[in-house]
């Protein structure tokens, strides 16, 4: 279990929000977490077999918007509104 022994003692520790008030730690359901799993490796998986590509030039500009939409197809899309609806709880929580 290292990441939850960093989380706690680093990102959660004393002085913890000083260092990452930006970036609030937000929580998810479980549902949201597995949802999250699926759509993060699928994603990495895209993301890989095409960024070289377009870092060496054997893409351009013009097969961006492709591989942009290819990324929403794999759930990007699910995934920002996942972590919108974790902070807006996590906001609600604060107050």
């Amino acid at each position: 279990q290292p990441y939850i022994e960093y989380r706690d003692t680093v990102l959660r520790g004393e002085g913890s929000e000083d260092r990452y008030g930006v970036f609030p730690i937000v929580s998810f359901t479980p549902t949201e977490q597995r949802r999250i799993n699926t759509i993060v490796e699928s994603i990495n998986d895209q993301y890989r077999l095409s960024i070289a590509d377009f870092a060496e030039g054997k893409k351009g500009e013009a097969e961006w918007d492709a591989f942009v939409s290819n990324l929403k197809g794999y759930g990007a899309d699910d995934l920002i509104q996942i972590y919108n609806n974790a902070y807006t709880r996590y906001k609600e929580s604060k107050q």
